[in-house]
């Protein structure tokens, strides 16, 4: 009886075979393979944003951009007209501006200027407003801002006339990461289908609202795209312009 006592106390003190099973909790603790893949995605994205702001500052176009505004920029009727160009932003958008009257109205694109959120510009000497939208004509693409200012801003006249081909014009404008950008460029047609100006000069985002000056200082249409030629197509890209007579129209209405 003895033995038997001491072969039920041998038995109670040996392990159960579950206690070397891995407990449960950590049988079905979740992969983390997700947590990995989420972020080798958001550094992929950093870094193409990152290459995207290299290129477009330093690339070609960039640089072709920086050495034609500073050259121009010497001239000091140039740095007369760029008083009068404003950026304007709306949703983390980019477009130009600019002053046409003396009380604080700026011109600009339709779509530049649409959205939610507030419309903000910001004026060469970095001073910032929120501007209201007065008028707009979505078909036209142009867009009457105002701000509330006490301060008398240079603008720009707008020519009476019209623009013959190989005209001579500025641009001058806030494209890609650069602000205030003047280049120069010729007036190759007037487009009767789409009642455009079509410009021999290198337009890209943020150009949009951009005024086209001519060697008198007077504008004489506005920025509103650019041609995109088809593939392996020889013929180079242009810029497309609102012709003056249309942009008085616009005004005409705005104040009737």
């Amino acid at each position: 009886m003895n033995d038997d006592r001491r072969e039920d106390e041998m038995m109670e003190g040996e392990p159960d075979p579950e206690d070397f099973l891995p407990d449960e909790r950590e049988r079905k603790k979740p992969s983390r393979w997700w947590v990995k893949v989420a972020a080798i995605f958001l550094a992929l994205i950093l870094l193409g944003n990152a290459g995207a702001f290299l290129l477009q500052y330093y690339g070609a176009d960039g640089r072709e951009l920086m050495e034609q505004s500073e050259e121009l920029s010497t001239q000091p009727d140039i740095q007369s007209y760029k008083e009068s160009i404003v950026h304007v932003q709306r949703n983390g958008s980019k477009g130009t501006g600019f002053f046409y009257g003396k009380e604080g109205q700026i011109l600009t694109n339709h779509h530049v200027a649409e959205g939610d959120g507030p419309l903000i510009v910001t004026t060469v000497n970095g001073e910032k407003y929120q501007a209201d939208i007065v008028h707009e004509d979505e078909e036209l693409d142009l867009a009457l801002l105002t701000i509330e200012t006490d301060q008398t801003h240079e603008a720009l006249p707008l020519s009476d006339s019209g623009t013959s081909d190989q005209q001579s014009v500025y641009i001058i404008g806030n494209p890609l990461l650069y602000d205030h950008i003047a280049i120069t460029g010729h007036i190759t047609e007037h487009e009767e289908q789409y009642d455009a100006i079509q410009i021999d000069a290198s337009i890209f985002q943020g150009h949009s609202g951009s005024p086209v000056i001519s060697d008198s200082g007077e504008v004489v249409g506005v920025i509103y795209a650019k041609t995109i030629p088809g593939f392996a197509s020889e013929q180079d890209s242009v810029g497309l312009a609102i012709p003056i007579d249309r942009v008085h129209s616009f005004l005409t209405e705005a104040n009737d």
